[in-house]
């Protein structure tokens, strides 16, 4: 009866046979970027689990070296008694030798205060033969 309608059903079919691809082809495009995605979360999940177990790990490690140094911390901060005797002997050790030398410097100054001969030889200048000698011996 009206060709023209003929030819608008094929229109409008056409239409919507291009409009129902384009939404298939959108419809696809959306569940492959929601796979995609999807797959992403899986993964950083699956690495938040590793990070996870390596973090309580890790914690258990720190707890057990604090114990560990607390308790080394503890040995070392008292000294044993043998440190203790010790370090008394080298005191003592330091005075007896600290009063030795004075009392040799002492003795050595009354020496050269009441002998003329001991206080010129002790303030003659050194040969230099004698001086060289002794540099060499000594290493310098």
């Amino acid at each position: 009866m009206f060709p023209f309608l003929e030819q608008f059903k094929f229109y409008v079919m056409g239409g919507l046979a291009i409009l129902v691809l384009l939404l298939s082809g959108a419809l696809a495009i959306e569940h492959y970027r929601l796979a995609a995605a999807k797959s992403e979360i899986n993964s950083l999940t699956t690495q938040l689990g590793a990070c996870q177990d390596a973090n309580a790990s890790n914690q258990v490690t720190i707890a057990n070296l604090k114990a560990a140094n607390s308790d080394w911390a503890a040995k070392c901060s008292k000294p044993g008694p043998q440190a203790e005797h010790a370090a008394a002997d080298i005191t003592n050790l330091a005075t007896n030798l600290t009063n030795q030398a004075a009392t040799q410097q002492q003795q050595r100054e009354l020496i050269y205060a009441n002998d003329k001969a001991a206080r010129d030889w002790a303030h003659a200048p050194l040969p230099p033969a004698i001086a060289q000698r002794l540099r060499a011996s000594s290493g310098g």
